[in-house]
């Protein structure tokens, strides 16, 4: 990216004070405008002030002295600009009358911004011109010069070319294989493959003769212990390629599932991947049984055919023979054990990644909750605290893993908390019924005094206490049945004794006459 010119960045620090971006001009024009419609006194304005026109009726409108001194200093100069655009209106008519008429040849509708623009456009119709003819000129130089041949001199003030997209290159590549190759393209390929297995095969030669050199030396040193233990060596470092081959494919898709990218048959990818471990491992297999079998057969070509009579028994203890064929069930069943763990490898993988999918979905859906929910706020746990920086946050984040468990003792907690407040507040809600209830009780119990009523006995009380309201509407029903077939007779100790109840209506005994 090219550097701003001195002048360029002079210019924009000098302007810098003056210069807002379009949401505070904006926001100034709104506060100017709010302020223009109080002092104006309107509900809305019709027009913007600044643009005033003499037929206005804010100028028409007759000035009075309580207004304020800005808003009259502010109609004064709107008037004095009025005053000027008529002044300059009229000027200009006048200067346009007196003007000679144009000759006859040109058209007197002309207008200078067409002119403008139509020197504009030739303007920039001659620097394109200019353009081309400097390039021209430099490049009929430059086929004149003796460095014009010279690629690095050409290309040398270029700009280097973008990388192709490897999405493009595999387009490319996929339609290069389905379309039909040339018969020489064919032939210099055949050609190129038989030369590198010319090479191969000379290497592969080398490689034999060495080995043979080298096991005519030590060919009677190798034991059956030395070759089961390098088989055992062998198999081991198979089993530990086979893991992490496994474990690599098994983190490529959990990265693409959690990516939320579409999966493009993993199981076609790991039987593929699978089979070719498998070819490798067999031919690893036959090659190893072809290299035993040279081996063995050096070892037999290098023995003596008839040994001197003075040393047949040392040799015949010293140099053991060849037990190959004997380890040939201990492939097998390595082969077959191989197998096996390769099936619980592949198991053990699609589990983790099962399990560890479904432990994000868990994560995921915990954390939406606990940022849903009203019931942890209300109940927090004691040792977790919900403030904090964000550093604090992504450092605690790093250094535990995400555990579930540790997810769901908040619930268990705010549960818990919730539940033994509820409790409470029942508990202090039945206290208050119990009081309230004891309340009225003694109410009735004063209003039964006050009435004449005889207080239940305490048995009665004791054994009847659930059902206080069904034995208090029994005996009000009661006592009103007695009332109406027996006139009350008061007892020596009622207050309402003294009083003569016999009363009646006001006006019977006209009534009744």
């Amino acid at each position: 990216m090219e550097e701003e010119p001195e002048g360029t960045r002079k210019i924009k620090a000098l302007l810098a004070p003056y210069t807002k971006s379009r949401e505070e001009v904006a926001y100034v024009r709104r506060i100017l405008a709010l302020h223009l419609q109080q002092q104006c006194q309107t509900d809305s304005l019709p027009v913007p002030l600044s643009l005033l026109s003499p037929s206005d009726h804010l100028l028409q409108q007759p000035r009075s002295h309580g207004q304020d001194g800005i808003f009259e200093r502010y109609l004064q100069a709107a008037a004095e600009n009025v005053k000027a655009q008529q002044q300059y209106s009229s000027l200009r008519q006048g200067f346009k009358s007196a003007a000679p008429p144009p000759p006859t040849g040109q058209k007197s509708d002309t207008n200078p911004l067409e002119e403008h623009l139509a020197q504009a456009k030739l303007r920039k119709k001659q620097d394109r011109l200019q353009i081309l003819h400097k390039y021209f000129s430099r490049l009929s130089d430059h086929s004149n010069s003796p460095q014009a041949g010279d690629l690095e001199v050409v290309f040398q003030d270029s700009h280097a070319l973008p990388e192709v997209p490897k999405s493009v290159l595999s387009s490319f590549a996929s339609a290069a294989s389905e379309e039909k190759s040339d018969l020489n393209g064919v032939l210099d390929e055949m050609e190129r493959v038989v030369l590198r297995t010319k090479l191969v095969l000379r290497r592969e030669e080398q490689l034999l003769q060495d080995a043979r050199e080298r096991a005519d030396h030590a060919a009677r040193g190798i034991t059956d212990e030395a070759r089961l233990q390098a088989l055992n060596q062998t198999r081991n470092e198979l089993i530990a390629w086979i893991e992490t081959e496994l474990g690599k494919a098994s983190n490529d898709d959990d990265d693409d599932a959690v990516g939320g990218k579409t999966q493009r048959e993993p199981d076609t990818d790991i039987s593929q991947q699978l089979d070719d471990i498998k070819g490798k491992y067999d031919q690893y297999l036959e090659t190893r049984k072809s290299l035993l079998g040279l081996i063995s057969q050096t070892t037999m070509s290098t023995q003596p055919s008839l040994p001197p009579p003075t040393q047949t028994s040392n040799t015949e203890e010293e140099t053991p023979q060849p037990l190959t064929h004997q380890l040939v069930p201990y492939l097998e069943t390595l082969l077959e054990l191989s197998r096996k763990q390769k099936g619980m490898i592949q198991h053990k993988s699609h589990l983790t990644s099962t399990l560890g999918k479904e432990a994000r979905e868990t994560r995921k859906a915990l954390n939406y909750l606990a940022e849903e929910s009203q019931l942890l706020p209300r109940h927090p746990m004691p040792g977790s605290s919900s403030k904090g920086s964000f550093e604090e946050h992504m450092a605690g984040a790093a250094a535990e893993k995400p555990n579930v468990a540790k997810q769901v003792k908040p619930w268990v907690y705010a549960a818990d908390s919730a539940k033994i407040a509820t409790f409470e507040v029942v508990a202090e809600k039945v206290e208050e019924g119990q009081l309230a209830l004891e309340d009225s009780m003694k109410t009735l119990y004063e209003i039964d005094e006050l009435l004449g009523r005889q207080k239940p006995d305490e048995g009665q009380g004791q054994a009847g206490e659930e059902d206080v309201w069904l034995t208090e509407a029994r005996t009000a029903g009661s006592s009103a049945q007695a009332q109406q077939r027996k006139p009350a007779q008061a007892s020596p100790g009622d207050p309402w004794s003294a009083l003569l109840g016999d009363l009646g209506l006001i006006g019977e005994e006209s009534y009744r006459r």
